[in-house]
């Protein structure tokens, strides 16, 4: 009889020390969802924060970029067209031609080269002609 009083007192010790531990677990486990909470909370505004940051210096880069690319397509339209002799060089070099002293010579063995016949009322219009062909304009 005392043996089993002895056991019937180990097991209502343990078991009221089981059950502390479940009460400090479960105490434990508010205690942690409520720091998850406020974790979250928190990363969430700071989420935010960064990325409304982001977005603001996205704008200002994209903003610098077409202020930039402004700024070059008004400085190409401002620049002086190249000059007709400059424009043949080219043509040449793409060809792989020297360039003569007599414009429409080699504007004719330009067109002779591609195998074309430009059509136009002058030099300049001929010229436009080859560099269309070749892609330079």
């Amino acid at each position: 009889a005392a043996a089993r009083a002895l056991e019937a007192a180990s097991v209502a010790k343990t078991e009221a020390c089981e059950a502390d531990v479940a009460a400090k677990v479960a105490a434990a486990s508010r205690v942690a969802r409520k720091a998850v909470a406020a974790a979250v909370v928190a990363a969430a505004s700071k989420t935010k924060l960064q990325a409304l940051r982001a977005a603001a210096a996205s704008a200002a880069t994209a903003r610098e970029e077409a202020e930039a690319a402004h700024a070059a397509a008004l400085r190409e339209a401002r620049a002086p067209a190249p000059s007709l002799p400059l424009r043949l060089r080219r043509i040449c070099d793409a060809l792989g031609l020297e360039p003569g002293p007599n414009l429409p010579a080699t504007v004719r063995n330009a067109a002779a080269v591609l195998g074309i016949t430009p059509v136009g009322s002058g030099l300049l219009g001929k010229v436009l002609q080859l560099e269309d062909y070749l892609g330079l304009a």
